[in-house]
């Protein structure tokens, strides 16, 4: 073999591989992503979660403020009823002895309402818009209180008139039965001062009895006294003009 052939045929610089600059990448760039990619996550999450949220506040407003409605109307209606009931109907609230509202009566009524309105608002998830719900309720209950109130001076004063009327209407036949005109007059003077009866009425009324005694003495006419007493029966305490 040729001697040469013991030797690289090129002995110069040799090539060396290119050295490339990807620069400096940041360790937290990935990170910072999935960072970045979760809190828009949570953030429509969250804002799903609100807007179901509001949803069903929305249906349970919506729904307590009708049954507040309907149970004060419902409550209302039914304490109208029973305070117009005759005193010994076991569902009257007007205790048959006293004749004033029973209170024992009254709490079995107001119990189960007081209960229904006690839940309004629970189901409320906004602490706003229950505040507003138990303030409705709050209202109800006191307006109702009211209205009972209101109602119990009014059948009061409707048995005031019934009683009045009663003892008045007695107090003007005695004189066609007995005579006693006078007695007849004191009934309406008594009527003026203590019943406030209007003037006017006052007037009538005394007209109407010194009519009676005219003609019950015979001063207006022939049979007056028998005409004064069918008339009495027919159309009683009517104003005779």
């Amino acid at each position: 073999m040729a001697e040469y052939d013991r030797h690289a045929v090129y002995q110069g610089a040799q090539v060396q591989p290119m050295n490339q600059d990807v620069g400096v990448m940041p360790r937290d760039v990935l990170a910072q992503d999935r960072q970045e990619g979760n809190e828009l996550a949570r953030r429509n999450l969250a804002e799903t979660e609100q807007k179901m949220i509001d949803a069903h506040d929305f249906f349970n407003v919506t729904n307590d403020e009708e049954d507040i409605r309907a149970t004060y109307h419902l409550a209302a209606s039914e304490i109208d009823r029973r305070m117009r009931l005759p005193d010994d109907d076991e569902d009257s609230l007007i205790d048959p002895v006293t004749g004033q509202v029973s209170q024992a009566k009254l709490g079995e009524l107001m119990k189960p309402i007081q209960d229904r309105l006690d839940i309004a608002g629970r189901g409320v998830v906004n602490p706003r818009y229950r505040m507003e719900v138990r303030a409705a309720a709050v209202k109800a209950r006191n307006d109702l209180a009211v209205h009972m109130a209101t109602e119990a001076v009014k059948v009061q004063d409707e048995r005031n008139q019934l009683a009045f009327q009663t003892a008045f209407d007695k107090g003007l036949d005695r004189g066609d039965e007995t005579g006693d005109y006078s007695g007849a007059l004191r009934v309406v003077d008594n009527a003026e001062k203590l019943y406030h009866m209007p003037p006017m009425e006052v007037y009538k009324y005394r007209r109407q009895v010194l009519r009676r005694q005219k003609l019950k003495a015979g001063m207006g006419g022939p049979n007056a006294a028998a005409a004064v007493q069918a008339k009495g029966r027919g159309n009683k305490n009517k104003l005779i003009d």
